[in-house]
C-alpha cells in the first residue's frame, strides 16, 4: 500500500531510439547530426586491451560488477527473506553488455571516465549476470544526455561525432573476441541506446559469420527491434527458455495505457514489420521476477516491513503480457495492487517532463528491473542448453 516513487533522475535517463529498422543506412544519431548541422570530430580509437576502459572485466581492479546485490524478498503478507547473489566460480561462458544513455557529461559525446550514471546502471542492469557468466561491459563514447536534451529542445548539437558510439562498441567487441573469448559462448545484453548499438553489431558483424555459432542469446531491451527487408529478425525471438541463438526484446508500458501515437517505442515498421516483443516471464514459465532498487525506486513499505538492502524483490506484484495493435507492439505491465497488504500499489519507471509523466516513454526507466530475475533464470537454462550441444 506504500508507493514506489518515480525517481527525479527519471527525467534525465533518456534514450537514443529510432522508429526505423537498424539495418537502414542512417542511425538515429546520424539523423540527429543531419538535422542539427553538427559535424563529426576526429577521435582516436580506444585501446580496449586496457582494462581501465571497461566498467566490468574479469581482469579489472575495481570491477563495477563486483558489488553487493543482496536482495530482500517482500511477500504479500509482509514477511521478508534475504536472497544473496553469488558470482559463479569459473563459469564456462561470457556476457557482453552495452549500457543505455546515462552519461551526464556536458559534451555531446561522453568521455571515457565512468560517472555515476554508468556505474549505477551497470549495477542495476548487468552486474547480477556474474551469477552465470564472466561479465564484460566496455565504457564507450555514447551520445550524452546533454546532447539529447539539446536536440529535444531543437538546439544545434555542435561537435557531435555520430560514429563514435558504434565505433567504440565494435572495437570493444572485436578486442574481446581476439583477447578474451577463446571460443566461449556469449550472451549479449543491452538497453536503449546500447540495444540499438547491439542490433547494429548483430546485423553487421555477427549474423552470417562464424562467431554467430557462439551466440547463446541476445537481450536488447528498451529498443524497437524490427525484421530486415527479408522479413527476418537478426536472430529469431526466443520461443522457450532453453532455446539458444535467439533474441529477447521488448519495450514496456503500464497495462491499460496504449502507447501514444507520438511514441517512438515499439512502432510497427513502414513495411509492416512488427516490433519484437518477448515476455521473459512467459518464456521462463514463472511470474514476473523484479529486482527494484530500494534506494531510488521505493519510498517505503507498510508498518512492520523493514528493508535494509539495495534491491527488493516483490513476488506476484507484477505480471505482464505482449500486446499489439495496428501501430505498436509492447509489453503491458500490470501491478497487482492490494491496498490491504504492506507492499507498494504502484511502481516507478516513468520519464517525467516538466513535472508530468511523459507517456511516450512508457516504463522505460525500469525495462530491465521488472524482469531481472527472469533474465537470470533464462540465461541459466540457455547456458545449460548451449553446453549440452
Amino acid at each position: 500500500m506504500k508507493r514506489i516513487i518515480t525517481p527525479v533522475l527519471g527525467a534525465l535517463l533518456l534514450a537514443a531510439c529510432t522508429t526505423t529498422p537498424a539495418d537502414e543506412p542512417e542511425t538515429v544519431i546520424e539523423e540527429l547530426v543531419k538535422a542539427t548541422g553538427a559535424e563529426a570530430v576526429e577521435a582516436v580509437d580506444i585501446d580496449y586491451t586496457d582494462t581501465d576502459n571497461w566498467l566490468c572485466h574479469p581482469g579489472k581492479d575495481g570491477d563495477f560488477c563486483d558489488v553487493d546485490l543482496t536482495t530482500t524478498i517482500v511477500n504479500a503478507d509482509g514477511s521478508t527473506a534475504k536472497m544473496e547473489s553469488t558470482p559463479a566460480v569459473d563459469p564456462g561462458v561470457d556476457c557482453f553488455y552495452v549500457y543505455p544513455t546515462v552519461s551526464r557529461d556536458t559534451t555531446p559525446n561522453a568521455d571515457m571516465i565512468p560517472g555515476p550514471g554508468e556505474i549505477n546502471v551497470v549495477e542495476q542492469q548487468f552486474a547480477r549476470f556474474n551469477e552465470v557468466c564472466r561479465t564484460y561491459a566496455p565504457t564507450y563514447r555514447q551520445l550524452t544526455l546533454t546532447a539529447l536534451r539539446s536536440r529535444m529542445m531543437g538546439q544545434t548539437v555542435e561537435g557531435l561525432d555520430p560514429t563514435l558510439n558504434y565505433r567504440d562498441v565494435k572495437n570493444a567487441w572485436e578486442t574481446y573476441l581476439r583477447e578474451e573469448n577463446d571460443g566461449r559462448g556469449v550472451i549479449i545484453i543491452g538497453h536503449s541506446q546500447g540495444s540499438g548499438l547491439i542490433d547494429r553489431l548483430l546485423r553487421k558483424e555477427i549474423v552470417g559469420k562464424p562467431v554467430a555459432d557462439q551466440i547463446i542469446s541476445v537481450m536488447p531491451l528498451g529498443m524497437t527491434i524490427h525484421p530486415a527487408e527479408d522479413g527476418e529478425y537478426p536472430m529469431p525471438p526466443c520461443a522457450s527458455k532453453s532455446q539458444t541463438g535467439c533474441m529477447i526484446s521488448y519495450v514496456s508500458f503500464r497495462a491499460g495505457e496504449v502507447p501514444p501515437e507520438t511514441s517512438f517505442f515499439g512502432v510497427v515498421a513502414k513495411d509492416g514489420g512488427r516490433a519484437m516483443c518477448v515476455n521473459p516471464a512467459a518464456l521462463a514459465g514463472q511470474p514476473l521476477d523484479t529486482r527494484m532498487s530500494n534506494a531510488s525506486q521505493i519510498q517505503g513499505f507498510g508498518e512492520g516491513v523493514e528493508v535494509n538492502t539495495k534491491f527488493v524483490s516483490l513476488p506476484g506484484l507484477l505480471s505482464a503480457s505482449c500486446q499489439s495493435n495496428n501501430r505498436f507492439d509492447w509489453l503491458a505491465v500490470t501491478v497487482n495492487a492490494d491496498s490491504s497488504d504492506p507492499r507498494t500499489d504502484t511502481i516507478a519507471g516513468d520519464v517525467m517532463t516538466a513535472g508530468k509523466v511523459n507517456k511516450d516513454w512508457g516504463l522505460h526507466l525500469v525495462d530491465s528491473n521488472i524482469s531481472m530475475g527472469n533474465q537470470i533464470d533464462i540465461a541459466t537454462a540457455q547456458i545449460a542448453a548451449y553446453g549440452a550441444k
